[in-house]
């Protein structure tokens, strides 16, 4: 969609969901007109399972409120 900037909500979300410390391999498309989906694989420490749910709940909220996307697939990674 031309309305999101892929680069800077990568940069949102690493600024501002703490764990996070980069985003990459971000595709964003248009599920119907006012609906978008994203896929993201985002890099975090070594951490509890239960704790990357929380990051991802943080990441779905941040998305959907300030980008419209209402469907995520996120992928952990730990470096």
């Amino acid at each position: 969609p031309k309305d999101v900037d892929i680069d800077e909500m990568a940069e949102v979300i690493k600024r501002r969901i703490p764990g996070v410390k980069a985003v990459h391999d971000v595709h964003v498309w248009v599920i119907t007109s006012h609906m978008y989906a994203m896929t993201a694989h985002v890099i975090v420490d070594d951490i509890p399972l239960s704790r990357s749910r929380e990051i991802l709940e943080k990441i779905n909220k941040l998305v959907n409120g300030q980008f419209n996307i209402s469907h995520t697939n996120i992928q952990f990674e730990v470096r």
